[in-house]
């Protein structure tokens, strides 16, 4: 019977076939071909090695070294490596290989009786018989390069490997913990750095900040100094929390007494809310679900670590954004653009044959971090004194002439117009936008430009939100005005009045932004049913391979359908700090293309706290969970929020999940794998921020009960 990977080698042979690749074959196994190509032929073969992975739905990443290039790819049921080598090249010994590479390293959390030991050996038997190309190793807590202490006294044995955990308290508490940090910074360098050919996982059951949990296990006395030990040892690259009842946990294993267990569950439950862990799995989901759950982050954390390796949209970003604005006509003019900030990373295409031009060109970038603007400030005031164009050597030439004769009759027939152009993220919701300038470079408008079925109905969504919107008066803020809409050959166009100027980009939740979302939902508020995710969709990621996610989003569904009703009004769908801008002491606020009629209040409000926090400040989920539940400023303005709309303060948690799990579901589903670094990173603090509300039981937080969410009413 044909395994996954035999049928994709198969379905690659032909991909190869067709673009004229010739190649020789110097080892092949069903989960791991080694191919051998000239020098030339390597980059194409690559990149469609890796397309062809992601078009048939696998989960792949890449590894680029001198001498091989390998291709990993992973499905719900197999796993393949496909090693692309030199033929004009010979591997030789590297400093790299010497000194090792840092491994691929997870560690497994919770009291005795959880199931951590069952869940890595599980995972284990699944990486060795599937992808056996990886090489694991387990390990107990730590790496155990030098002897357990016990060995000094004549025992042989660790205690924190006993069988029964130690309950006493121990002496010598700072030379334990001296010994413990010398075999883990020296362990970690001598015993689980990579210095073969293969991929290398590292599993630990337990880690470090243990002893910060059940410091009598390893025979200290407190946790004094524990903390401190964990800071400055290297870290396992995700850390997994197994979570269960601690009565349940104690019927499976007494090791421990039940009320031990609780104080350390409830321990645990502060160190993630605390951001020292990154995923939680409830264990009263069964054996097999947890098993799927922990391979599941364990093939997560493989391909974040190879994928930084590689940019494999750059040239279709390019490639797209051409196809899409240039004239059919043959000898149309064009116009050469600056690609920013480079070929390799393209983001903008600034026209530099006018220097004002190109200067307000760099308007259509809204500056997120200070060195972003402190950049941006240099490049502006380089293209105004002419000194920048040699610098711009990565250049595109679009001949756009047919958009240029379109938009001139939108802004009184200027016959000098020009336009600096924001690619978009690159894929199928790939949307150029173009900033509109005159000859004195001031801006005339915006336009957004629908090319295939899903950008062009997002373009006409927008088109229809402003149209409602502009109604509307908002007392604090505007919002663009249509200038035109319609088709433009097969490309659909709308344009948009310029609406204040760019400022920083803040994550900080303002009065101003509470302001402007009450007026929003009240202009047309109304009560229905709390949304969650549906079984079918679940199920659909459970067969893609993302168990963890359908994991937490199961919890998320049980969490939501114990309310009936909550606060609906319109939902503006991407309100974040890069979509606003600056209008005379107003918010302007702008890209309304996800706009919603109806939908749960607060979520622009949790949305703006989110992806501000996570794009701008690189907050992590516990952070943002206490930002928003705690009892500080933004929690305070999150509660005038409600306040203003007539809600009930204990909604939070519920629209929370609600939001979480809905835009969890949303990036899965549209994006899928052509998701970058951030939008991973935004999915896994929703999908954290689930789990946290789906503790609050066990931290011992009130719940709301469905009578006293429809009294909000």
């Amino acid at each position: 019977m044909a395994t996954a990977s035999s049928e994709f080698l198969d379905n690659l042979q032909f991909v190869w076939e067709a673009a004229g690749l010739c190649w020789a074959v110097s080892q092949e196994s069903p989960s791991h071909v080694k191919l051998v190509l000239g020098r030339e032929q390597r980059e194409p073969a690559f990149d469609l090695t890796l397309r062809s992975l992601r078009d048939a739905g696998w989960r792949a990443c890449a590894d680029r070294r001198a001498v091989g290039w390998s291709v990993f790819g992973f499905s719900d049921r197999d796993a393949i490596r496909i090693d692309l080598l030199n033929a004009s090249r010979s591997s030789r010994v590297s400093v790299r290989s010497l000194f090792g590479r840092v491994p691929i390293c997870v560690a497994l959390a919770g009291p005795d009786g959880v199931g951590k030991s069952t869940a890595l050996g599980t995972s284990r038997e699944w990486f060795d018989s599937h992808a056996p190309f990886v090489e694991t190793c387990t390990r107990q807590w730590r790496p155990a390069l030098l002897p357990p202490l016990a060995w000094f006294l004549g025992r042989g044995s660790d205690t924190a490997a006993d069988t029964k955990p130690r309950r006493e308290r121990g002496n010598l508490q700072f030379l334990r913990l001296s010994y413990y940090f010398f075999d883990y910074l020296l362990g970690s360098w001598c015993k689980d750095r990579n210095r073969s050919d293969q991929s290398r996982l590292v599993l630990y059951d337990r880690c470090a900040i243990d002893m910060t949990v059940d410091p009598y296990r390893y025979g200290l006395a407190s946790r004094r100094g524990t903390r401190l030990l964990w800071k400055f040892t290297p870290h396992p690259q995700i850390l997994i929390l197994l979570h269960d009842d601690p009565a349940r946990i104690y019927g499976r294993k007494c090791d421990l007494d039940e009320h031990e267990t609780a104080d350390q569950m409830l321990t645990w439950l502060k160190l993630a809310a605390g951001d020292q862990l990154h995923a939680l799995i409830h264990a009263d989901a069964g054996a097999a679900e947890v098993a799927s759950c922990t391979r599941d982050l364990l093939v997560d954390a493989f391909i974040r670590h190879y994928e930084p390796g590689f940019n494999l949209a750059a040239s279709d970003a390019l490639h797209t954004t051409r196809e899409i604005l240039e004239d059919p006509q043959e000898g149309a003019a064009g116009e050469e653009y600056a690609v920013l900030p480079s070929s390799r990373h393209p983001r903008f295409l600034v026209p530099i044959r006018d220097r004002k031009r190109a200067a307000a060109a760099l308007g259509i970038y809204n500056a997120q971090r200070p060195f972003a603007r402190m950049s941006k400030q240099l490049l502006a005031t380089a293209l105004r004194a002419g000194i920048a164009r040699p610098l711009l050597r990565d250049r595109i030439l679009i001949r756009s002439q047919l958009f240029r004769e379109a938009l001139q009759p939108i802004f009184d027939g200027r016959q000098n117009i020009s336009f600096a152009i924001s690619i978009g993220t690159p894929g199928p919701n790939q949307k150029p936008v173009l900033q509109i300038t005159n000859e004195l470079g001031q801006e005339l408008g915006y336009a957004k430009v629908g090319w295939n079925e899903r950008t062009v109905s997002a373009v006409s969504k927008e088109e229809a939100a402003l149209r409602r919107i502009e109604t509307v008066r908002f007392a604090g803020a505007s919002v663009p005005k249509v200038l035109y809409a319609g088709w433009l050959g097969k490309r659909y166009l709308l344009v948009q009045s310029p609406c204040g100027v760019p400022e920083p980009a803040r994550a900080k939740l303002t009065a101003k932004h509470v302001h402007f979302l009450a007026q929003l939902h009240l202009a047309a508020p109304s009560f229905d049913k709390l949304p969650y995710p549906e079984r079918s969709q679940i199920a659909l990621l459970r067969r893609d391979g993302y168990h963890y996610f359908a994991h937490v989003l199961d919890g998320a569904r049980e969490y939501c359908a114990r309310f009936e009703t909550a606060p609906f009004g319109p939902l503006h769908g991407d309100f974040t700090p890069w979509n606003i801008r600056r209008d005379r002491g107003r918010l302007a606020i702008v890209d309304w293309e996800c706009y919603q009629r109806t939908a749960p209040a607060a979520w622009d409000l949790f949305h703006f706290i989110v992806a501000g926090g996570v794009e701008i400040e690189d907050s992590l989920p516990g952070r943002i969970y206490l930002e928003i539940t705690g009892s500080g400023d933004t929690s305070r303005l999150v509660n005038d929020y409600l306040r203003l709309i007539g809600a009930d303060p204990h909604l939070i948690h519920p629209l929370l999940a609600s939001y979480a799990a809905e835009s969890l579901v949303q990036s899965l589903t549209d994006l899928q794998q052509n998701a970058g670094a951030k939008d991973w990173q935004l999915r896994r603090t929703w999908a954290m921020l689930l789990a946290l509300i789906s503790c609050r039981k066990e931290t011992g937080a009130e719940r709301v009960s469905r009578v006293e969410v429809a009294a909000a009413q």
